[in-house]
């Protein structure tokens, strides 16, 4: 059976994950784009909310990253936000 899943970011505003929670499997949350570390402005609200309704959710960083250096500065942001937020992704 396939899982429905939706991405969500700032430009999604104030999403209702309430309402939309009986028509998804799982949300993907950006916590941020590019080498200087922009934390998405709907990250820590879209974490929270998920938490809040049960759903289950995982993060990703919108590189820009053009060589090794930017790529570990944008895991380590990312790292250091879903520790924010407390979840950390498991590999």
């Amino acid at each position: 059976m396939a899982k429905r899943g939706i991405d969500i970011s700032a430009h999604n505003g104030n999403i209702d994950l309430a309402t939309l929670q009986s028509q998804i499997d799982f949300v993907i949350i950006r916590v941020g784009y590019g080498t200087k570390g922009t934390i998405d402005d709907k990250f820590k609200r879209n974490a929270d909310l998920c938490n809040e309704l049960g759903i289950p959710y995982g993060f990703y960083w919108y590189s820009y990253a053009l060589n090794v250096e930017g790529a570990n500065k944008e895991a380590y942001t990312t790292r250091s936000e879903e520790r924010r937020v407390g979840k950390e992704c498991r590999s």
